[in-house]
């Protein structure tokens, strides 16, 4: 039994292509995230779709973000002759429901000049690693706290620039 990441399928050379993986034909190939298969069929991420350099019994692909395209010439994953039948299916509302998943929040921050000067007023201060301070960043820290606050948020996932 072998298990690898798809990346193991990237040529060290751009344009290049890997052989045939393997002879073997009683290969069961799991694909997690196979939405990165789906799109250009002359991609690295692809070549678990190649029957030819990747020969297979059987092959499950897996993934929560079913990539589909009309584009000619690519890969879509609602093509049965690539990807097969959808042996099962999980609506991310219902995994909420059976609790499987917890329900997302989105929240929506807008830290700008006045509340980084407030920050300031107050005598916050953020460590940036080199001893430096961003009274922005310290802004950033100080809504974010107040929002998990307000919100009572128990875990935070936070994008911003």
């Amino acid at each position: 039994m072998i298990f690898t990441t798809i990346q193991k399928f990237f040529p060290e050379n751009k344009g290049e292509r890997y052989p045939e993986l393997s002879g073997r034909r009683n290969i069961v190939v799991i694909a997690d995230e196979a939405h990165r298969t789906a799109g250009r069929l002359d991609s690295p991420f692809a070549t678990v779709l190649d029957e030819e350099r990747l020969p297979a019994r059987r092959r499950l692909y897996m993934t929560a973000t079913p990539r589909r395209t009309r584009r000619r010439g690519q890969a879509s994953m609602d093509d049965p002759t690539l990807y097969g039948e959808v042996a099962y299916r999980l609506p991310a509302a219902e995994a909420v429901r059976q609790g499987l998943l917890t329900g997302i929040r989105i929240v929506v921050i807008d830290v700008g000049d006045a509340m980084a000067l407030e920050v300031l007023e107050r005598g916050v201060e953020v460590d940036l690693g080199s001893g430096a301070t961003d009274p922005r960043h310290a802004a950033v820290g100080v809504a974010l706290a107040e929002a998990a606050r307000a919100h009572d948020l128990h875990a935070v996932l936070a994008f911003h620039n």
